[in-house]
């Protein structure tokens, strides 16, 4: 763990203890009530974006199929999560969650709401013209589908 210190941040470090401690419980070597010590990460956290950048984002939807490719380019624009674009609706559909929002965050667009982890209804604004597309494909009736043993209407 004191190797590892040099070259991960905190987190992945104090997960790979815990892992550690998993193992040395399961083998017999620790009891349940043994734990290892702590130890702080020298690597410093580095904070900055994930996000894509536009140029990475092109390059994606160039390899990807049509269908695919509008899925990401919802994603991206939106903020959403995979599962959630099979939960998309106009804001005037369904209301969000009552919560704190702060205005900042919407672009620009048509509101719409997803339902996203744990239940949540989450409000995301789209641009003018990938509303139009997703419009363009809405479907007349609401349609079962089954995503990772869950399910969507």
């Amino acid at each position: 763990l004191y190797e590892r210190a040099k070259a991960v941040g905190q987190k992945t470090l104090d997960r790979d203890r815990q892992a550690l401690q998993a193992v040395l419980r399961q083998n017999g070597t620790f009891s349940d009530k043994q734990r290892l010590a702590v130890i702080k990460a020298e690597k410093q956290q580095q904070l900055k974006s994930r996000n894509y950048t536009a140029e990475q984002l092109e390059r994606i939807l160039a390899h990807q199929s049509d269908r695919n490719a509008f899925s990401t380019e919802l994603a991206a624009a939106a903020g959403l999560r995979a599962h959630e674009l099979l939960t998309i609706r106009l804001a005037s559909e369904r209301a969000m969650d009552n919560r704190p929002a702060a205005q900042e965050k919407f672009r620009e667009g048509i509101r719409y709401t997803v339902i996203g982890k744990g239940g949540l209804i989450r409000e995301v604004s789209l641009p003018q013209h990938l509303a139009n597309r997703l419009e363009s494909m809405r479907l007349q009736v609401p349609v079962d589908h089954k995503d990772r043993k869950i399910h969507y209407k």
